[in-house]
């Protein structure tokens, strides 16, 4: 019998890592409750990999409709991409008479026609289009404060989020980043008190555990959107792209040479990273800033004084520098206009 225990023990041995790492990988996103009423099909709405959640698109009327996740890239230098809004009108016209689908008839619910949402919208269609999104300056969505209500079916009525960078370490605001919310559901008194109905409310904040945020969400929806929750893992961040770097004669890296002779090499290749460069080398200062676009000009050099008086002129951004160099040579120059 001891004879299968070596091979036994190895198996083991082998998957508990597999296990253990199967475990870490679903442990690092975090679901959070989801906030609402108790109807709907549940989703779950991930971003794409590397990805944060920035805020939602909507459908809404007197409640919230349909929801429509917002995703970002986040960068190592603090910069976002921007969201990518669902363009037109954001429903799928479904005709009842293929006639009147091949003469592009517009939609008419007298005719047996429907509409549908496009893929990656949860709830139905109505109401109106509406947004809520995270402010530039604080674009990740970190939490979130829900309220649900109705008569006969509560769904989600409104959504706070606070927001903040991709930054594991985040202080909240004691103010929601960004605001949507729908009219207030209101009851029947009914007749002498007969008859009457009552509105239903629940709510709640949530925010993601400590070193996360937002980076997807789930909740139950279906003729409304039912109850929202956040899905929250560790900031993504992706490193910044180096753009324009050549290599110079000994084989060295560019980032050894002058921001000015990257400016000369990027304009020369069309580089897009060019103009950039060119900013930098100008607001540098230096007496070899590139002349953007302009052809070299024949006759000697201009002594540095006159070049920052005509920067001054110009107000342009080099303007400092040279007059710093001026000075330093020994110039003068007139004090700058009040």
């Amino acid at each position: 019998m001891n004879r299968f225990a070596g091979p036994l023990h190895l198996s083991l041995a082998l998957l508990i890592p597999l296990a253990a790492a199967s475990l870490t990988v679903h442990a690092a996103e975090s679901y959070m409750p989801a906030i609402g009423g108790g109807g709907g099909s549940q989703f779950k709405a991930p971003c794409p990999s590397g990805q944060n959640l920035t805020g939602f698109e909507l459908f809404a009327g007197d409640d919230i409709d349909a929801i429509h996740p917002l995703c970002v890239s986040a960068y190592s230098t603090g910069s976002v991409t921007g969201p990518q809004l669902t363009e037109g009108p954001a429903v799928v016209v479904h005709y009842r008479n293929a006639t009147r689908e091949l003469y592009g008839e517009p939609y008419s619910a007298l005719s047996g026609d429907w509409l549908t949402l496009p893929e990656g919208w949860y709830g139905s269609v109505g109401g109106g289009r509406a947004s809520v999104i995270c402010p530039h300056e604080r674009p990740i969505v970190v939490a979130m404060r829900v309220a649900a209500e109705g008569v006969n079916t509560v769904s989600v009525n409104n959504i706070h989020l606070y927001c903040g960078p991709a930054l594991p370490s985040q202080q909240l605001d004691d103010n929601p980043s960004a605001i949507f919310d729908a009219p207030q559901a209101v009851g029947d008194p009914g007749t002498f008190g007969i008859g009457s109905t009552d509105v239903s409310k629940t709510g709640g904040f949530q925010r993601c555990p400590e070193g996360k945020v937002a980076v997807g969400i789930h909740g139950r929806s279906g003729e409304w959107l039912d109850a929202l929750g956040l899905i929250c893992d560790a900031p993504r961040v992706l490193p910044a792209m180096a753009l324009g770097r050549v290599e110079i004669e000994n084989g060295g890296p560019a980032s050894k040479m002058s921001i000015c002779d990257l400016a000369k090499s990027a304009r020369a290749r069309n580089s897009p990273a060019a103009p950039g460069l060119e900013r930098q080398c100008a607001e540098q200062g230096h007496n070899d800033t590139v002349a953007f676009a302009r052809v070299k000009t024949e006759g000697p050099p201009r002594p540095i004084c006159e070049m920052a008086r005509s920067a001054r002129a110009r107000k342009s951004p080099a303007a400092p520098g040279l007059e710093r160099q001026c000075l330093a040579a020994g110039g003068s120059l007139d004090p700058p206009a009040p």
